[in-house]
């Protein structure tokens, strides 16, 4: 994926209508809680993701830069992924997506991006921050 950070799996988890309402918010959050209780923060981003065109197999996401579709998620799955896919390297066959389309694979980039988007204002953030706090240590005499 573009602008990715080298090394760091990007998870976006599909939170369309149809996911939504087959629990993909929940999943998410098991997700987010998987990868902290595995120490894998530094290795995999997760965000919350547009459409995937796997509708019918929902819940889905993506797992970049392995250019990874998961279907028909579950607790189950997500424990699976991030155990065998994320921290082991080796994706779940059990829910890899059996049909990605091409406006799957679209979509899942588009959604990808903008996620990095996102990471880059939040940089862009925090590096303001800090020089704005190295300047006001510069400031101060007794620092």
């Amino acid at each position: 994926m573009k602008g990715g950070s080298p090394g760091i799996k990007q998870v976006a988890v599909c939170q369309a209508s149809k996911c939504r309402k087959r629990g993909s918010q929940a999943l998410a959050k098991l997700l987010d809680q998987e990868i902290a209780a595995q120490g894998l923060e530094c290795r995999v981003e997760t965000k919350r993701g547009g459409c995937n065109s796997l509708c019918d197999q929902g819940p889905s996401m993506v797992v970049q830069p392995d250019r990874v579709w998961y279907a028909e998620l579950s607790p189950e799955a997500i424990r699976r992924v991030v155990s065998e896919h994320l921290s082991g390297g080796e994706p779940v066959r059990k829910w890899v997506a059996k049909d990605k389309g091409r406006r799957g694979r679209k979509t899942a980039r588009k959604a990808l991006e903008m996620c990095s988007k996102e990471r880059e204002k939040r940089s862009k953030k925090a590096l303001k921050a800090a020089k704005k706090a190295g300047k006001s240590s510069k400031l101060d005499p007794a620092a």
